[in-house]
């Protein structure tokens, strides 16, 4: 969703919304992930056992907030255009982190904006 959002920015394309744009998503930057990855293969190792926990951000973010967001940083107002929601697609996402808290204690996932802000800052830097 956020590759298709960006792909629309540069090409200068309007964002499809499917829906009504309130629908939410709990979004991680792929380097919190990692790095998440990284702490549970840690606790896993001095625990002898690996567990499950939600590698998330705990925070949903509305389709029509990403896009302001994505407006914000870049400067543009690209417009939006909405149509039916889908047959099956999910309304809310929003992950329970509270064992990700408590295995992975210093992981602290970044804001959307700050995440969003690293992606267009390399796309930019090639």
């Amino acid at each position: 969703m956020i590759a298709r959002f960006v792909d629309n920015l540069r090409a200068g394309a309007a964002h499809i919304v499917h829906g009504d744009g309130v629908q939410t998503r709990d979004f991680i930057h792929v380097t919190d992930v990692v790095a998440g990855f990284q702490g549970a293969m840690a606790q896993a190792q001095l625990q002898g056992r690996a567990q499950i926990c939600n590698l998330a951000t705990g925070q949903s973010v509305t389709l029509r907030a990403l896009i302001d967001t994505l407006d914000q940083l870049t400067g543009r107002v690209t417009p939006v255009r909405f149509g039916a929601a889908r047959v099956g697609d999910i309304r809310d996402s929003h992950a329970d982190i509270t064992r990700m808290q408590q295995l992975l204690p210093l992981l602290a996932p970044r804001p959307i904006g700050q995440g969003l802000g690293s992606l267009l800052d390399g796309i930019r830097t090639g």
